[in-house]
Order: structure tokens, then C-alpha cells, then sequence
């Protein structure tokens, strides 16, 4: 039983190409976060390994010990908590083991999640062994950025791309396993942005969407704020970066989707608004901002992430950034 859904295709793919004895050494999962990459990835490390006709089965040792985390031959590799990146010693230490045995199933399965944070050390010891690869080890490559992979990893894989599905989609996933009412539904189905893996997270913690609600109101209060509160703000995001490089991103994106959505509202796609509850501020600020002028501040946004990648502290993009917002004559809290 796979525990993969809304990427029927792709696991049909994978099971077709595995019973014909069509296994690939290496494969890359690209996709936006949440999008079901590391579901995937376990689904096909319990395939690999388990012990039934029907596999993957979720029912023999094999698969019970994947899905419990303690399978001895299945390493789920992500990047260093402090540095953000994986390294060459994570490499080392992953040689030490592809050219040992299976100890307890047939295939050891290593798992590297956010391939692209690679060093270029670690890439370069890394493609020295998808070259070579070890016999009955298969590499299963995560990213969400996929353009930032090395060119000559991807080209040593597989390559399946998880795409988001349809608000309806997540709508009736999380009608039918999830007991909340319509209009949480609908709110999760639109900010999930067809991700069903942050849309199961958001319907067990309603937290989230709070969450997510709360900062879409600040940075609604901070675009309609004087230059003075604007570089306060940039103050703390750089604050908060320096302890936490997740950090930034994540609410870096959330302008685009507030920037979005307001092309969206400009645009009478209303249906299509990720916020909807933001219809009121949307309103105001409409007339007070062309489509080029939304645009370039994407774009200038989507030039702040990529730095992110090149380890430059972001603070002085950031103060140009806020530069560049419109003056808002005022402002109004919808919620």
C-alpha cells in the first residue's frame, strides 16, 4: 500500500519500471515543499525492501520498520541544523556505509533530503559514487529547487517532478479524513496552494493556519506603514535570520503570496486569492498600485531567495526592498 496520493502517474511509473526489474541506482524527487517528496521517497524505500507479492505492503517486517524509523538499511540524510547545508563529512560518513552489506534487507536505501544544500565538496564526493554505484544501494535525491542541483547529479538520476493537485482535490482529501467544518476546509484548500502534505499538517493543527494568518496581517500593516516601522521590520527579519536561516525564506514568500494575491484581486480572479480573508485590505490597496509595479517587487523578492543560496547577508536587499513599496494613503484590518 503506498502512502503517496495525488501522484498516481508517477508511483505507477516507479512500480511498473521495479516489477519488470527496471531499478534504477538513483533517483531525484523534485517538488515545492510539502508536495509529498519524502512520502515518496519512504514509499519507495519500503517497495525496495518489502517482503510481500504486492509491495509495498505496509504489513511485513520490512515495511513496518521503515515506516517506524528504526530500519537499519534506510538513512534519511537532511542538512546541518546550525549551517544549513549538507556537507562533505555527511558524505565520508556515507561512504563508510553504501559499501557495506545490506544488514537487514535486501537494499540500503540512503535518503537526502534538500540535495541542492549541498557544499561543493560534498557534491564532487557524492557524484563520485553515483558513478560508481555501490551494488543493492539506491539514492533517493530530494530537492525543491531543482535548477540549484548539480548538472552532473541530475544527469546520473531519474528524474520525477511532484507537481501540486487542484483545490478540489485537497478539498475532498480533507473533508473525508479530517473532521472540520466548510469554511476551515476551504481556508486550508486555498493556502495549501495544492500541497496535500501541508494540508494534512494544517488540518491535525489549526495552529498553522492562525499562524500564517497572523503574519499576512503584518505584512499587510507593514505595507501600509512609514519608512520608519518599514526598516524597523527589516531589523528584526535580519535578526531572526542570523539565528535562524529558515527563517527568512519562509516569510519572504509569504510577501509574494500577499503580492500575488493582490494581482489576483487587480485581475477579478477573487476565486483564486490565497487569503481571501484579506479581500477588504486588497481593496484599498488596489488603486494604489500598478501591475508593473507588483511585479518588479516579485521579481526583486525572488532575487533576495536566490542570495540566500550564496550565503550573503540579506539585510541591505532587504532596506532596498522597502524602499521600493508604494505609499499607501491608508490602511485598513480586515480581520
Amino acid at each position: 500500500m503506498w502512502n503517496t496520493v495525488t501522484h498516481d502517474s508517477i508511483v505507477e511509473n516507479i512500480g511498473n519500471s521495479f516489477q519488470i526489474g527496471n531499478t534504477g541506482h538513483s533517483y531525484l524527487i523534485s517538488g515545492e515543499i510539502s508536495v509529498g517528496k519524502t512520502t515518496l521517497a519512504f514509499d519507495m524505500a519500503r517497495m525496495f525492501n518489502c517482503e510481500s507479492n504486492d509491495k509495498p505492503c505496509s504489513s511485513c517486517t520490512q515495511c513496518v520498520r521503515i515506516d517506524r524509523n528504526v530500519h537499519s538499511d534506510v538513512r534519511y540524510l537532511v542538512p546541518n541544523s546550525s549551517t544549513d547545508f549538507i556537507g562533505i563529512n555527511h558524505v565520508k560518513e556515507l561512504k563508510s556505509e553504501v559499501y557495506l552489506k545490506p544488514y537487514e534487507g535486501k537494499n540500503r536505501i540512503i535518503i537526502i533530503d534538500q540535495i541542492h544544500r549541498l557544499t561543493k565538496e560534498a557534491s564532487n564526493s557524492l557524484l563520485k559514487i553515483l558513478e560508481e554505484p555501490p551494488e543493492n544501494v539506491i539514492f533517493i535525491l530530494l530537492t525543491n529547487k531543482f535548477k540549484s542541483v548539480l548538472p552532473t547529479i541530475v544527469s546520473r538520476c531519474r528524474i520525477f517532478q511532484l507537481k501540486p493537485t487542484s483545490r478540489d482535490v485537497i478539498s475532498l482529501h480533507v473533508t473525508n479524513n479530517f473532521s472540520i467544518n466548510n469554511e476551515m476546509v476551504k481556508e486550508i484548500s486555498a493556502i495549501s496552494e495544492g500541497r496535500l502534505g501541508w494540508a494534512i499538517k494544517a488540518s491535525n493543527d489549526f495552529q498553522i493556519v492562525e499562524n500564517l494568518k497572523k503574519e499576512i496581517i503584518e505584512i499587510n500593516d507593514i505595507f501600509n506603514s512609514g519608512i520608519d516601522e518599514k526598516f524597523k521590520y527589516i531589523d528584526n527579519l535580519a535578526s531572526e535570520f542570523s539565528s535562524d536561516r529558515n527563517s527568512l525564506p519562509m516569510k519572504l514568500q509569504l510577501w509574494i503570496d500577499f503580492l500575488r494575491d493582490l494581482i489576483f484581486y487587480k485581475s477579478g480572479f477573487k476565486e483564486r486569492l490565497k487569503f481571501s480573508i484579506m479581500q477588504k485590505n486588497y481593496q484599498i490597496i488596489d488603486s494604489q498600485i500598478s501591475y508593473s509595479e507588483i511585479v518588479k517587487l516579485i521579481v526583486n523578492l525572488d532575487s533576495i531567495i536566490q542570495y540566500f543560496d550564496n550565503n550573503i547577508n540579506p539585510k541591505l536587499l532587504l532596506e532596498r526592498f522597502v524602499l521600493d513599496l508604494p505609499e499607501i494613503r491608508k490602511s485598513f484590518n480586515g480581520i
